[in-house]
């Protein structure tokens, strides 16, 4: 496995930003999402797009992005009551910690209003990090 976490994120936010979600459904096969209860290549693809599009939103949305409208948690609810297996696709104990900084930073950016081009910026980290995002 990768041993830097942001690297593993950053693998993908830049497979969903290329809408290639057959290597989505790749990375978390090699990650372990679900551990041994599911097998992210039986997941629909349909499904993974829906899932990390909510759940990587500001990162997709090229514009600046109000935080403060970001809603998650009810359209995430209505997914995983539609799909219970997807409640098997666990991530692992890697996205943990930048899952947890995210939520963090969402609660400071909607506190203090602030609307940002995320997509920009994680394109230029991208770049920096794994090479081109779109090449």
């Amino acid at each position: 496995l990768i041993a830097n976490r942001g690297e593993i994120a950053l693998r993908i936010v830049r497979a969903c930003m290329k809408q290639d979600y057959v290597r989505v459904r790749e990375i978390m096969a090699e990650l372990g999402f679900g551990g041994r209860k599911i097998d992210p290549g039986n997941i629909p693809l349909e499904r993974i797009q829906t899932y990390f599009g909510l759940m990587l939103e500001p990162f997709l949305h090229d514009g600046p992005f109000d935080f403060g409208k970001w809603e998650l948690h009810s359209p995430m609810r209505r997914l995983l009551l539609r799909h219970p297996d997807m409640l098997k696709a666990t991530p692992p104990a890697e996205l943990l910690m930048p899952a947890r900084v995210m939520g963090g930073v969402k609660g400071l950016l909607t506190r203090f209003e602030i609307e940002l081009n995320v997509h920009q910026m994680t394109k230029v980290v991208i770049e920096k990090r794994l090479g081109t995002v779109y090449g």
